[in-house]
């Protein structure tokens, strides 16, 4: 154990003149569990208008134990945090992958003591973090002010903390609207999911679909039903004004059908391997065409959150989701858009605790004309390892030349039970049924866990009150009851 401390020592003192985020750039977003079970949110704590004092260490490191036993820390949350002012609130994340619970309670085998015990302020685990934050010698501790700019301060007494928290400029102004889509390429008829990033956080929300329709949710979704190009507009407001942005092109509505969804990748978890905490690798593949990847399986050790990245070799990002995944099997929905393009990364910004194999692969998996697993991102034996994404579900971004829409029969629709109190069954060989929703009387399109393999839609029911629904696929449509 000495021997292992001694060494982390070490890397933490050569470590410690390492890059760091720039003064004033914006801080990174995240989202964790905290040890007490809370999820927590980065801007959903600086939208309330506090500042946060993000300190991110290593059981192991001598000079982040040192600063904690300090007690500043502690100090500082009880005059300015919930019990206290009220104005500020201090995170401290335990970055290292491989540490473990035990370490923070004082117990494990890299550890310098209990990091826990008598602390009020938040902690939580999430390995992921140092690299999002260019913290790669420990400790680094961050000032983050409710503007979201991020200023390195140094371990530094709670007075001096309190006096870079009143450095905060204050955000007395009409926010600036930005907003963006998780999916806005679509054929025929397009359910769009809006994500609304503008800052400071408003007050309110007027969505403007540019088909007539309007909002005034904060994330909305949006069916579209006619092809063609949309601006879409978002007006958001508190007591400084209100401001605009329309954004021309934001969802397009192609001719045709949707292509159908495929499935590429290794199935399933057979072969030796072991869950995995570190997120550290991943999958490297080439998009021949435009693509989505809509889904995939995968083995979770603990309920928690994940954050998965699409980079390329520049390490330049496409997309991101960060999901929660329960433990035990999973089929979780990415709907990452990816433009054609070689040598993509797909990874984590986040723990794993997800299963790897590290035998039984067959690389390259791929799909002519649209997709090309190549191998894992490990140096020394990258086709020897397959990481945490299973049975991939992908589909082309172009829609076919012919839609099926119209000629579909509605007596090859078949479900299962009905009436229903759980689990909906649907069965078709129609190319449309993973484009299966469930509607209200009202025509108004629900939200409701699914699960899609060919020719077979499992919809999740039981969150519906009683009554009757619509079961729509293509233009044809199907009543249930619902118990």
């Amino acid at each position: 154990m000495y021997k292992s401390l001694f060494f982390c020592l070490f890397i933490c003192i050569a470590c410690s003149v390492s890059a760091q985020l720039e003064d004033g750039s914006i801080a990174p977003d995240f989202t964790g569990l905290d040890l007490d079970g809370n999820t927590l949110n980065l801007y959903d704590i600086l939208a309330d208008g506090n500042a946060v004092i993000l300190d991110i260490g290593a059981t192991w490191c001598f000079p982040c134990w040192e600063y904690h036993q300090t007690g500043a820390l502690e100090e500082f949350t009880q005059e300015y945090g919930p019990n206290g002012s009220d104005v500020a609130r201090v995170l401290f994340i335990e970055g290292d992958v491989q540490t473990s619970l035990e370490d923070l309670q004082g117990t494990g085998p890299t550890t310098l003591g209990d990091w826990i015990t008598g602390k009020s302020y938040s902690i939580l685990q999430l390995g992921g973090i140092p690299a999002l934050y260019d913290a790669f010698g420990l400790p680094f501790t961050y000032l983050v002010c409710p503007d979201r700019t991020v200023k390195l301060i140094g371990e530094v007494p709670a007075e001096f903390l309190a006096e870079e928290i009143a450095g905060c400029i204050d955000q007395e102004q009409a926010p600036e609207p930005d907003f963006s889509t998780l999916i806005s390429v679509g054929c025929e008829e397009m359910e769009v999911q809006f994500v609304e990033s503008s800052w400071p956080r408003p007050d309110s929300y007027l969505w403007e679909f540019g088909d007539g329709s309007t909002s005034t949710v904060r994330q909305p979704t949006h069916t579209y039903t006619a092809r063609g190009d949309y601006e879409v507009t978002l007006t958001v407001g508190n007591t400084y004004g209100e401001t605009s942005l329309s954004k021309t092109m934001a969802v397009q509505i192609g001719a045709g059908a949707p292509a159908p969804n495929q499935r590429v990748g290794k199935l399933d978890t057979l072969g030796s391997g072991r869950i995995f905490r570190r997120g550290v690798q991943g999958l490297l593949f080439d998009a021949h065409q435009d693509l989505i990847l809509s889904s995939a399986t995968v083995y979770s050790d603990r309920d928690e959150w994940r954050t998965f990245v699409v980079t390329d070799t520049n390490e330049v990002l496409y997309a991101r989701r960060d999901i929660w995944i329960p433990e035990g099997e999973q089929r979780i929905q990415l709907d990452m858009m990816i433009p054609q393009g070689d040598t993509y990364r797909i990874g984590m910004w986040s723990d794993a605790w997800l299963y790897r194999n590290d035998g039984d692969t067959d690389y390259p998996y791929a799909i002519d004309d649209l997709v090309t697993i190549n191998s894992s991102t490990v140096p020394t034996d990258p086709t020897g390892f397959y990481y945490y994404l299973y049975d991939w579900e992908v589909r082309s971004q172009a829609c076919a030349q012919t839609s099926s829409i119209s000629s579909l029969n509605p007596q090859s629709i078949q479900f299962s039970p009905n009436p229903v109190e759980e689990l909906l069954v649907v069965e078709s060989e129609d190319p449309l049924l993973h484009e299966a929703t469930v509607l209200n009387l009202a025509g108004e399109s629900l939200q409701i866990g699914r699960n899609y393999t060919p020719g077979r839609l499992s919809l999740e029911v039981g969150s519906l009150p009683a009554g009757t629904y619509i079961l729509k696929v293509g233009t044809q449509t199907k009543r249930f009851i619902k118990l």
